[in-house]
């Protein structure tokens, strides 16, 4: 069971300081998409971060995740939106393996997950979105992975060093799925039998980023924003279930080899750039 699913993740912490959605993102999705806009389904919505942009093209919107936590933390999030838009989008505990048990065959138009569905049983979530889906619906889902320091090659292998190859540090607590995301879902096969007209596109931007993609993530990040942003992952949250109070916390330690080896400096910001991908496709009428 991931961190998030079981509750320990701080939400408040995540709907902070995660990584949200372009805008072309949406744009890609929506101008594959054919037919009506009725009704969609966010997979492993978490506190609603990627659910949210969707009511902005369509007139329904559930976000969908098996934690309670991350959920109450989404109602509070919908707390805020006008009255209008609150009564076009609710949350429910609900697992993507199971979508089929909660939702009427045929039901649904989009069915999307981001950086989410590497925690699926993939054979039962693909049977469970063809039920779902109405025929012609579309599957959508994407991620992204290690950010690059724009520029700065150094920084950038000393990350990927630090974060999956050396045994010291993120090695030990890192989730099964991590290869899922770490090669950007590209091992994931989505079944021809129940759905068509497979598109994707991967951007592994190179070291001085700006990589061309409708589904691009860039920012500008001080050594406390990287801290913020680690804090949310699951497996940060896994080291310190492991280790918290027994050694210097593992985020720190990265920081000083930043700031000792690439010479970064607390009070400047830095060019980062994720490798990003994005999945569509289109269920067959009948299989």
């Amino acid at each position: 069971m991931s961190a998030y699913s079981r509750g320990t993740i701080d939400s408040e912490n995540y709907q902070k300081y995660r990584l949200t959605y372009p805008k072309s993102l949406y744009d890609a999705i929506v101008a594959y998409h054919s037919g009506r806009k009725n009704r969609a389904l966010d997979i492993g919505c978490g506190t609603g971060l990627g659910t949210f942009p969707l009511l902005n093209h369509f007139d329904e919107v559930t976000g969908c995740d098996p934690s309670a936590k991350m959920l109450e933390a989404a109602q509070i999030e919908k707390g805020r939106l006008p009255n209008s838009l609150q009564g076009r989008i609710i949350f429910e505990k609900v697992l993507g393996e199971d979508l089929a048990d909660r939702f009427a065959s045929n039901s649904i138009d989009l069915i999307c997950g981001g950086e989410s569905i590497q925690y699926v049983d993939f054979k039962k979530f693909f049977e469970a979105v063809h039920k779902t889906l109405r025929p012609g619906g579309t599957l959508a889902f994407w991620f992204y992975a290690d950010p690059v320091f724009v520029n700065n090659l150094k920084a950038t292998q000393i990350f990927k060093n630090f974060c999956y190859e050396d045994g010291r540090y993120f090695q030990s607590v890192l989730p099964s799925q991590i290869e899922i995301i770490r090669c950007l879902g590209q091992n994931i096969e989505i079944p021809k039998s129940m759905f068509e007209n497979i598109v994707s596109e991967v951007n592994y931007p190179g070291t001085s980023g700006r990589g061309s993609t409708q589904f691009r993530i860039t920012k500008w990040f001080s050594l406390q924003d990287l801290r913020n942003f680690m804090s949310t992952w699951g497996y940060y949250q896994n080291w310190l279930e492991q280790n918290k109070g027994n050694c210097e916390d593992i985020i720190e330690v990265l920081m000083k080899k930043l700031k000792s080896e690439c010479g970064f400096k607390e009070e400047k910001t830095y060019e980062l750039e994720w490798e990003t991908s994005y999945y569509l496709a289109r269920k067959k009428a009948s299989i």
